[in-house]
């Protein structure tokens, strides 16, 4: 029987979301409930995350939902260490997702113990480790190779800006204050926007994307102060938001 692309297509999104709507029940959670139940819904979406690159996306937003769902509950260290050990083992950690993943649990979970020689520091926004981060939030896996062939492809075949950059640039400011606050490193942040944002190469890259974009985004988070971040904190509207206009300025420079 021959099946349509946009019908796998359709068949595989249900079952993404068939899946989230099950961790959104709480069920898997409960007292009596199965530990191998969860393994195997995350066995399950961390498969289809590696092997359906255009679907990695969603499959990232469902698991860092889980952990932050995770945080009031009773085993939530073991089950959000089962939620990056499979990152790991499915070879995703360094992918924009996995990033997200990442930064959520250690949000979540910071007594939680992370695996080491994945990140300097166990952190992916380690200074060291600006350069290695710049280039997998635009997934440029061209070093990343098994047997001739790319060990993780590409999320999309039309360059996007992916859901995890929410979390990476809200992590950054949340680091960045938490910093400035200690009074050191006041202008970090405008450091780590010009090493893994404000770069030609992620403008060559996304020039399709920015120039679609909508003019704001806006992350649910206290805006940084303009003595902590200099002229970065102009990119903000006067409210609970952070508003990152600078998009709105890429889109221009690179049309």
């Amino acid at each position: 029987m021959l099946i349509l692309p946009q019908e796998r297509k359709d068949h595989l999104l249900g079952r993404v979301f068939g899946h989230k709507a099950l961790i959104q029940s709480s069920i898997l959670f409960t007292s009596g409930a199965d530990p191998e139940c969860w393994t195997s819904v995350l066995d399950y979406i961390f498969t289809l995350a590696h092997n359906v690159p255009w679907l990695r996306d969603e499959c990232g937003v469902v698991l860092c939902d889980a952990i932050r769902q995770l945080s009031g509950h009773a085993n939530s260290l073991k089950e959000i260490d089962s939620v990056i050990q499979r990152l790991c083992s499915a070879n995703l950690a360094k992918t924009p997702e996995g990033v997200a993943i990442w930064l959520t649990a250690m949000a979540v979970a910071p007594d939680l113990t992370f695996p080491k020689n994945i990140w300097r520091k166990e952190d992916p926004l380690c200074v060291k480790e600006r350069t290695s981060l710049a280039k997998i939030m635009k997934e440029d896996y061209a070093k990343s190779t098994e047997n001739g062939e790319p060990k993780i492809k590409s999320g999309s075949s039309q360059p996007k800006l992916k859901e995890a950059w929410d979390i990476v640039l809200a992590s950054a400011i949340q680091k960045c204050e938490s910093k400035a606050r200690k009074g050191s490193d006041k202008a970090d942040f405008g450091k780590f926007w010009k090493e893994v944002v404000d770069s030609k190469s992620f403008y060559s890259s996304f020039r399709y994307a920015l120039s679609h974009l909508q003019q704001i985004v806006y992350f649910p988070l206290r805006p940084p102060m303009r003595e902590n971040h200099g002229d970065f904190s102009s990119f903000r509207k006067p409210s609970k938001y952070v508003l990152c206009g600078i998009w709105k300025k890429s889109a221009a420079r690179t049309s």
